[in-house]
């Protein structure tokens, strides 16, 4: 199970460490720009993501991001994987995020969506499924957010089978007007209403 402390935050799975990103750690934003600017990642993430060009965009990006989560309690999140040897914590093995993010105003959504994006060497071993699982564990068990979204290009065969793993329901392609009117595959966690306009609105 997850878990989190209420000192250094971080949420600790069987491979993972999920800890908050430093705006003013270099290491982070240069990661940030290599994950953001990979261009398998590009390639698969619907024309949605931030552009985050250079070290000062992932500054700004990340300085945006850490009040959302003094705000709300949640936002984007660092993956990194366990050191082999626990006496030495270190966040040197990064290979991803994992987030979610309330899109307010109008149009908006009602409820958080989730995310996450893996370096593609990560990738088919199951850590965005394990890191996506740990913040949700947490964001319910800690936050109380158990409705949730998520967004995947239609194509993309690999975001729509960690969503299955997560339990997600599919729910079609529709018109996401939060994302200026792309078309994207919806998926809403079990047990949530299938309101349109959750999406659409």
């Amino acid at each position: 199970m997850a878990s989190a402390s209420k000192s250094i935050f971080q949420i600790s799975t069987a491979r993972l460490n999920i800890t908050h990103f430093d705006p003013y750690n270099p290491t982070h934003t240069s990661f940030l720009v290599t994950l953001y600017n990979n261009p398998e990642i590009l390639a698969t993430n619907g024309g949605v993501a931030s552009f985050i060009p250079t070290v000062e965009a992932a500054q700004a990006h990340l300085e945006r991001n850490q009040a959302k989560i003094e705000e709300r309690g949640y936002g984007q999140l660092l993956v990194s994987l366990k050191p082999t040897n626990p006496t030495f914590q270190t966040d040197t093995d990064m290979i991803g995020m994992v987030s979610l993010k309330l899109r307010t105003g109008s149009p908006g959504f009602i409820a958080p969506d989730l995310g996450y994006g893996l370096l593609p060497q990560y990738h088919r071993k199951g850590y965005a499924s394990e890191a996506a699982r740990g913040l949700m564990e947490y964001a319910q068990r800690e936050l109380g957010v158990k409705d949730m979204l998520a967004f995947c290009d239609d194509c993309n065969e690999g975001s729509k089978a960690v969503l299955q793993k997560l339990g997600f329901v599919n729910c079609g392609v529709h018109e996401l007007k939060p994302f200026g009117g792309k078309k994207g595959c919806v998926w809403m966690r079990e047990g949530m209403t299938r309101d349109l306009g959750v999406w659409e609105s």
